[in-house]
Order: structure tokens, then sequence, then C-alpha cells
């Protein structure tokens, strides 16, 4: 017999308006990218480089798809959203890891502009709308989400090994 494992990762967002009023919550899985697949693979087997993770959020102009052949450099059917405060990405927290789920911190963008955001991402690059590093992940809402400038979108992502 043999085991299969899926990774099965899941974004947590919660949006805020300026005065912590919660706006709306939501639960999403997301799809990975053969970019952040290979990653991790060599990561964990061929003595490949482990990353520091940054989330950042996919915007809806231009938008027609994610893909699982998105890579941080050519993610053709997207464009980064960077009508936020920060002024990088912001850094996604230290995991903690039990059981084969790992739980980051939660990370926060504050928005300075409206804006319509359709999901977020993971990816290994600081700089906002950087192409180097690796893309680990693509996320989207159940729907185009519009945001009010003052807004704060905190996020936790979670990876769990076996669904």
């Amino acid at each position: 017999m043999r085991l299969q494992i899926p990774l099965v990762g899941e974004f947590e967002v919660v949006c805020a308006y300026a005065d912590g009023i919660m706006a709306w919550h939501e639960r999403f899985k997301n799809g990975m990218t053969l970019e952040g697949l290979t990653d991790l693979l060599s990561a964990g087997f061929a003595g490949g480089t482990q990353r520091s993770w940054r989330v950042g959020l996919i915007g809806s102009a231009g938008f027609d798809a994610v893909d699982l052949s998105d890579t941080a450099l050519t993610h053709a059917g997207w464009q980064e959203f960077q009508g936020y405060s920060e002024s990088t990405r912001p850094a996604l927290g230290s995991a903690t890891v039990a059981a084969a789920v790992a739980r980051a911190a939660p990370v926060s963008f504050t928005l300075n502009q409206d804006a319509t955001v359709r999901g977020l991402f993971v990816i290994s690059e600081s700089t906002k709308g950087g192409t180097s590093g690796v893309l680990w992940c693509t996320g989207l809402f159940s729907s185009p989400r519009d945001l009010l400038a003052g807004q704060t979108l905190t996020t936790r992502y979670t990876l769990r090994a076996g669904g």
C-alpha cells in the first residue's frame, strides 16, 4: 500500500474598518505553484535554501486567472496590488509546526487607497512588485473584494500535510 500525502494550504483573512470593527471574514484554500513545490522538495531533500516568506495581494486590474505554472517572474493572468501602507510585502510570521500542520503568525496590510482585490499570494521576495524569488502559492477570495482606504486586512496562513 502506498500512502499519498496531499499538501493543503489555507488563508484566513479578516478585514476591519479603520475603527477596528470587522467588515468581513473569509477562509479559502490556495493553489500551489510548480515553482513553490519544486523549491519545497529542493529544500527538504536536495540541500536547497530554506526561505523567508512574504504575503502579497492579487489585484483585480487585468485579472484573468491564477495558474499552477505561475512563477515570481511570470504570472500573466494577474498583477500584484501594491496600494497598502507597508513599505515591503509583509513577512509571513514564524510558523509553529506540530502534527504535520504549520501555522504562521498573522500579517496585516493597511490599505491606502480604495481597490478591488482578488486574493493573496506567498512569495520569498520582499519588494512590492518584485519578480525574483519563489512564488509558493496563490489563493483567491470567493468573489472579488471591494476595499476602502484605511481598512486593514489581517491574514493567517496554514499548511497541512495530509489534508
